[in-house]
């Protein structure tokens, strides 16, 4: 598997990876959800945020949505959680969270927590990019802060390819974990 800019090849490593837990992120939705489901305020005149609503999603109301200062703050908590979940660390999570709350808010009688996690939460993976390492040479499998070292017999290095060369400069490989899913925004 060729990475981008031509990159050594990578090799795919199961790995158990900490993430914010399913019922933190759930939680927040729950409670996102419930203040959204409530009619506004009365006692309150103004909105302490607006926010357009998404075209496919308008209604008779108007395009903006006006919102309590309470549930700025539920938005801002699960934008947090969400951003603590390395599941949704491919999501546009302001926008994604903000879509969420109006669906909430338009369709009051759905649970729209299942929906939201089965739809956004990706499976947590990573893989191991080898990068052959030119005039140093390990004993042993050397552990430095997000890397390994590997000598050039150790069994996990790939076999030499036209995208992975081994030439007699190579003393030994670096070993680095990466996830395979580019950061939002990134256009590669």
């Amino acid at each position: 598997m060729r990475l981008r800019g031509g990159h050594p090849r990578a090799v795919h490593k199961p790995a158990r990876i900490p993430h914010v837990s399913s019922s933190a992120v759930e939680k927040a939705l729950r409670k996102l959800q419930h203040f959204a489901r409530q009619p506004p305020p009365q006692d309150t005149p103004h909105a302490a945020a607006t926010r357009r609503i998404p075209a496919d999603l308008r209604g008779d109301e108007g395009p903006d949505l006006g919102l309590s200062r309470e549930e700025v703050q539920a938005i801002d908590a699960a934008q947090t959680v969400l951003q603590g979940d390395l599941r949704f660390e491919h999501l546009a999570i302001e926008d994604a969270v903000w879509r969420f709350f109006v669906l909430c808010w338009r369709y009051r009688t759905v649970n729209h927590v299942p929906a939201f996690v089965e739809e956004h939460g990706k499976e947590v993976s990573l893989l191991v990019c080898f990068i052959p390492v030119e005039h140093l040479s390990v004993a042993a499998e050397t552990v430095l802060p997000g890397v390994r070292l590997l000598p050039l017999g150790d069994p996990r290095i790939p076999v030499a390819g036209p995208w992975f060369d081994l030439q007699k400069a190579v003393g030994s490989c670096a070993a680095v974990e990466v996830s395979p899913d580019p950061p939002p925004g990134d256009a590669t």
